[in-house]
């Protein structure tokens, strides 16, 4: 008789080893896939946040070509070639953060 009790308690021990193992693992699939939605989200945030920055930052350098056709002096056109050179350094940079963000 001891024999079957103790063997039942260790069948209900492993049952219960089982149901817990089960538990953990899909809390663990839960926390996971939790952590992918938001991670989800703030991809796509940023991402609509580095196409707000390029559209004025586009706008900026239309505006230093226009300028650039009007009659400038030495120290403006040097400000206007400054403008250029920073804001397509900008945007290489912004082009390559988004491409890196798609993968």
């Amino acid at each position: 008789m001891l024999f079957f009790l103790n063997r039942y308690d260790n069948d209900s021990q492993k049952q219960f080893e089982d149901e817990e193992r089960v538990y953990l693992s899909n809390f663990g699939v839960n926390v996971v896939k939790r952590r992918v939605i938001v991670a989800d989200g703030a991809k796509g945030a940023f991402i609509s946040i580095s196409h707000e920055l390029r559209n004025p930052l586009y706008g900026i350098l239309a505006s230093c070509e226009l300028m650039e056709e009007s009659k400038l002096n030495e120290a403006q056109a040097g400000l206007v070639e400054t403008i250029q050179g920073c804001g397509t350094s900008l945007i290489s940079i912004i082009n390559s953060v988004l491409d890196f963000a798609k993968l």
